[in-house]
């Protein structure tokens, strides 16, 4: 289960990291819930022993991790998703002198479509079969990128697929001001949207069913852009990135102590949030030990399935009440088998076919949420 050595093993980890964040929130908050969060902290209360005190203990962290963990791993994504997707546009540019937007797309559409229609006609499936609920809806409006807007009620099977709708839609734009401008031009460009973005989710603008925060995920997009983009800005991020985030961390937690100050600190806590998942992602590259490691290797493989793992863990983590009849969706660990199949029988061969239909390398390195 070695990764392919023409893969960044480093944010493969990290993709494998946040596909665990994302599981952990729904297996704790969704599909166990009534576990995790009822009769189990019900029986351990009860107990008069240092073990059960202890457990309690574990579970109310695990519960407390959990309901930041998904949020947390969907932004890791957008942050290495615009990273690597800025880097391939400009080694494209600096081979062939500029960027083809055909090209481009193509290989979007060729990256997130196969494995994508493939989960929604098997979401359909087995709808048919009663297995799970679906409303009239929610195929068409995840089809259509729709479940980040509020416009469209997607139901639990696709409400997961509003990260595919943030990309989407922030990939329309983003390749056109690349061809536009002068790199120069480009930084500030991402530097003014970035601002315009924390600012727009600093104030609940953009939010939708009160925990899509859209402004935020388009800031963590574009922060990993901007460390792509700017040799000043990623060389800051590698040299003085880490004392600049505990700086950061400080000012924070002292303005929340000064009246009338509470705005100005969620402004920054909103701006540091990306910047502190590039930080940390890209200090890991200091330690390449760990890329090189058994357990490195094992999140790097799950990193490289990642996105059909993140595709199809939605269908086996449902609330108990999602599925009206028995069946196998009902036996989480069988998404590892669905996602690895995905991988391997549509994802990959799509892949390999396409870098012959574009004329150009389809990148594997771009991920797809």
């Amino acid at each position: 289960m070695t990764p392919t050595k023409e893969r960044d093993n480093v944010l493969d980890i990290w993709r494998g990291v946040s596909v665990i964040f994302v599981i952990v929130q729904h297996i704790v908050f969704v599909r166990y819930a009534f576990y995790f969060k009822d009769s189990l902290l019900a029986s351990l209360s009860q107990s008069a022993s240092v073990i059960g005190h202890i457990l309690y203990v574990l579970d109310k962290l695990l519960i407390a991790f959990a309901l930041r963990s998904g949020p947390l791993g969907v932004r890791i994504f957008f942050v290495i998703s615009g990273f690597i997707i800025t880097k391939l546009l400009i080694d494209e540019e600096a081979v062939h002198g500029s960027i083809s937007l055909k090209r481009f797309f193509a290989r979007r559409v060729f990256r997130i479509i196969p494995a994508f229609a493939v989960y929604l006609a098997a979401v359909a499936l087995f709808a048919g079969f009663g297995w799970i609920a679906l409303s009239p809806g929610d195929i068409p409006a995840a089809a259509g990128f729709l479940c980040n807007a509020g416009i469209a009620a997607c139901g639990w099977n696709v409400t997961h697929t509003w990260t595919l709708a943030v990309e989407a839609q922030f990939y329309l734009l983003w390749p056109f001001i690349f061809a536009a401008f002068r790199p120069k031009t480009r930084v500030a460009v991402l530097a003014g949207l970035f601002a315009v973005f924390i600012l727009l989710s600093s104030f609940g603008v953009l939010l939708v069913h009160t925990w899509i925060d859209n402004a935020l995920s388009f800031a963590c997009i574009i922060a990993g852009a901007l460390f792509a983009q700017s040799p000043r800005f990623a060389d800051f991020v590698k040299k003085r990135g880490l004392w600049s985030m505990l700086i950061a961390a400080v000012i924070i937690l002292l303005l929340t102590r000064i009246p009338h100050m509470s705005n100005l600190a969620h402004i920054l806590y909103r701006a540091a949030t990306p910047c502190s998942i590039l930080i940390i992602v890209m200090l890991t590259y200091r330690f390449p030990q760990l890329s090189r490691s058994r357990i490195g290797s094992w999140f790097a493989f799950l990193g490289l399935v990642s996105y059909s793992v993140y595709l199809w863990q939605e269908i086996f983590l449902g609330l108990p009440e999602n599925y009206p009849t028995s069946s196998f969706l009902l036996f989480p660990p069988l998404l590892i088998v669905f996602a690895i199949a995905s991988y391997f029988f549509v994802e990959k061969p799509v892949l390999r076919w396409a870098r012959k239909a574009v004329g150009q390398r389809v990148s594997e390195k771009a991920p797809a949420i």
